[in-house]
């Protein structure tokens, strides 16, 4: 249990500093998660058709579960911020 809050964290941090640095998440490449920027690991695929990372897709939707701005859940693609169905997740 220890080592899925330690990477629910890292995923947090690294969102948080994107929200932060860039007033979004960056682009990445066709097989990049838009969250990590890195190559897609068990990949999800939202109704508006964008990927990510499952986990990243979680420890996303958790963190802005603290953050009334990010209501209601958009894509956390910067191009596309559609809304998300909680039951899509």
């Amino acid at each position: 249990m220890e080592g899925n809050a330690v990477s629910i964290q890292r995923a947090i941090n690294k969102i948080y500093g994107r929200y932060q640095n860039s007033g979004g998440i960056k682009e990445v490449g066709i097989n990049d998660c838009a969250i990590c920027s890195e190559t897609f690991e068990d990949p999800y695929r939202l109704q508006c058709d964008h990927k990510f990372c499952r986990d990243c897709l979680q420890s996303f939707f958790r963190f802005s579960l603290g953050d009334s701005s990010l209501f209601p859940f958009k894509c956390p693609d910067v191009n596309c911020r559609q809304l998300i169905s909680i039951v899509d997740l």
